[in-house]
């Protein structure tokens, strides 16, 4: 099987230079009932949901984040997002921590 990061490789945004650093968002085709305190019950939902068979992201063997918040742990922290951020398809959505 090749690797994850070749995978991930092929989803460069235009517009990078060799070494810069990105995050990828994608939305998920399933919903959760969003009920839980626990912010890990989301961070399971979103890798299960890039896991499913047919998604883009399906054999790239990356953790995912939620982009999501509970009472005690915020969206921006826990997404840990430290540079721009860009759906699938290239835009960017996001500059950077500020923007979460």
């Amino acid at each position: 099987m090749t690797p994850a990061t070749t995978y991930a490789s092929i989803f460069v945004p235009d517009g990078l230079s060799p070494g810069d650093t990105y995050h990828f968002a994608f939305v998920t085709s399933g919903y959760t009932n969003a009920a839980s305190s626990n912010i890990a019950d989301y961070n399971s939902f979103v890798n299960q949901q890039a896991g499913l068979s047919g998604a883009t992201t399906e054999t790239w063997g990356i953790n995912w984040y939620a982009i999501g918040s509970t009472e005690t742990v915020d969206a921006r922290d826990n997404a840990a997002v430290n540079a721009a951020v860009y759906l699938l398809n290239g835009t960017q959505v996001e500059t950077g921590f500020n923007d979460m």
